[in-house]
C-alpha cells in the first residue's frame, strides 16, 4: 500500500511540475512587477524539488530494504 501512496505522489508531482513548466493552467494576461516568471524555476524551488527527490528515493530503498532485512532474520536482530 505505502508503493501505491508513493506511486502515486510521485505522479502527481510530475503532472504538477510538468504543468508549471510549460504555463498550462492558467496563463496571465498581465504580468505583476517583480514576481518570478511562471515556468521558472528559481534556486529554491529546484533544491525544494531536490530535497523530496531524494527523500522519495530514500523512502523506496526503505520499502524495498525492510523485508529483506527481516526476511534474513526473523528474530529482528
Amino acid at each position: 500500500m505505502q508503493l501505491v501512496a508513493i506511486i502515486a505522489y510521485c505522479t502527481l508531482a510530475a503532472e504538477f511540475l510538468a504543468r508549471y513548466t510549460w504555463d498550462r493552467p492558467v496563463l496571465r494576461s498581465v504580468p505583476v512587477p517583480g514576481e518570478v516568471p511562471r515556468g521558472a524555476i528559481d534556486k529554491r524551488l529546484m533544491r525544494m524539488l531536490q530535497a523530496m527527490l531524494v527523500m522519495t528515493i530514500f523512502i523506496l530503498i526503505r520499502y524495498f530494504f525492510l523485508p529483506f532485512l527481516f526476511s534474513a532474520d526473523p528474530d529482528g536482530l
